[in-house]
């Protein structure tokens, strides 16, 4: 039976907050407050901080709901920090795309989750569901008119107080991303944090409208290196007041009313409570004499023959699941695989297109030569004097792509052509799991 209301709780501080939704009032939270939730036998919605969850948009290549959760909690594994046993996995479906579907899955350490139920003070059973604070802020964010309608937008907005950015496209959740303590954000990552984020989206998704970037908190310097971020990337900037949106916990909760399926309720949690609800029916329906009767009955004859029994279920069981193991463990490699090769972050066109982009007027490049095996690439490049070069290095310390960079010859004039020559190596940044350069599959050497 669906409940006509619901509690959502997100950290705020060292605090919590909570506000009720309910289906009377479904537009506005019907009470809201902050400390611990109120008592009784109300459902929660615990919303965990996009500090403690990491989330990837996939496009899964099938519809199917079944072989998409397999696929979805295959890739969050490969990518969470700890082993699959002290994790969390959840996923929902965006949209269909093709033959595809392309899904937000997400993982978060199981402390993390522990951690949140102990700070609401709340048992599991009384737990309905376990969102992230992210996707209740872009639920509640949808309902206001600072939303665009289409279009991929980037949104910055401040939760316990750290910065996050998540992007929209077309109004659905596809990237959220802690950047920090909101009081530590410069321009300068913030334009950063942006750039890597569009261009991640662009190489998964391919390009998308342009939508302005959303600034949803407070503050004089945050609004500035906002606006610096946003001319960089060539997008208008519009602001919403936080105080004009309704909170991320009625969000979570509004999602919990709506149905949805994202939830990183541990499975430890659902055994204990199985438990319980068995050890309570048990007890109910002993009594008495039969009690005592039915006791020395199992622990003589029957215990050990329901031991017998479930060894021979579990075996069973475990026998039937093998070739379903043997499925995913194909997936799981052929996802693995995917994904080395198809990263094109370190590729010659990347390489290229940035040292194009931090050429300054007076530098033409001559030539760039890509060495996949040494992770490096070489440009040869013509100025009419020597500063422009150095410029040229300089801005290239600040790109994510390089670890750093250095002048293998010149710069020197040549005193036929009355020019400046020099060549400058680039060392790729390390990338964590990366055993050969992405982007170029064969390892071998480029020029252009």
């Amino acid at each position: 039976m669906k409940k006509d209301s619901t509690i959502g709780v997100v950290r705020e501080g060292d605090g919590l907050s909570w506000a009720r939704a309910s289906r009377a009032r479904p537009g506005e939270p019907a009470a809201c407050g902050a400390g611990a939730p109120p008592g009784g036998s109300e459902g929660l919605t615990l919303a965990l901080s996009t500090s403690d969850v990491l989330f990837k948009a996939l496009l899964v290549p099938t519809a199917n709901p079944e072989e998409v959760a397999v696929i979805a909690r295959n890739q969050m594994e490969l990518e969470a920090p700890l082993e699959p046993e002290r994790m969390v996995f959840a996923h929902e479906t965006l949209r269909r795309q093709g033959e595809g579907t392309l899904v937000l899955a997400a993982a978060a350490p199981l402390d993390a989750v522990e951690a949140m139920r102990e700070a609401a003070g709340a048992d599991a059973a009384r737990i309905v569901r376990v969102d992230a604070a992210a996707l209740g802020f872009a639920r509640a964010l949808l309902a206001s008119p600072a939303a665009a309608e289409s279009g991929r937008q980037p949104v910055l907005f401040e939760e316990d107080g750290r910065l996050s950015l998540l992007l929209l496209e077309d109004r659905a959740p596809v990237l959220v991303r802690s950047l920090g303590a909101a009081a530590s954000a410069t321009a300068a990552s913030l334009r950063a944090a942006l750039r890597l984020a569009l261009l991640q989206a662009e190489m998964d998704r391919g390009p998308a409208p342009a939508a302005p970037l959303l600034l949803a908190a407070g503050g004089s310097a945050l609004l500035a290196a906002a606006t610096a971020a946003a001319s960089a990337s060539g997008r208008e900037l519009r602001t919403a007041a936080p105080a004009t949106l309704a909170p991320a916990a009625f969000g979570a909760a509004l999602r919990t009313l709506e149905g949805s399926g994202f939830s990183l309720y541990p499975e430890a949690w659902t055994a204990a409570l199985s438990d319980r609800r068995w050890r309570r029916t048990f007890a109910l329906s002993a009594g008495g004499a039969a009690a005592v009767w039915l006791a020395l009955a199992l622990a003589l004859f029957g215990w050990p023959a329901l031991l017998s029994s479930r060894i021979k279920s579990l075996q069973a069981e475990a026998k039937r699941l093998e070739p379903a193991e043997a499925a995913v463990d194909e997936v799981r490699t052929r996802i693995a695989i995917i994904d080395r090769y198809s990263d094109r972050t370190y590729s010659p066109l990347e390489v290229l297109r940035e040292v194009s982009l931090a050429m300054p007027e007076d530098v033409t490049l001559a030539q760039l030569r890509y060495d996949a095996a040494r992770r490096q690439a070489e440009v040869d490049g013509v100025a009419h004097s020597s500063p422009p070069a150095y410029e040229l290095s300089n801005r290239l310390r600040d790109s994510p792509l390089f670890a750093r960079n250095d002048f293998v010859t010149g710069p020197s004039k040549n005193a036929n052509t009355d020019r400046t020559t020099f060549t400058l190596r680039l060392l790729f940044a390390a990338a964590e799991g990366e055993g050969d350069a992405p982007g170029d599959a064969a390892g071998g050497e480029g020029s252009r």
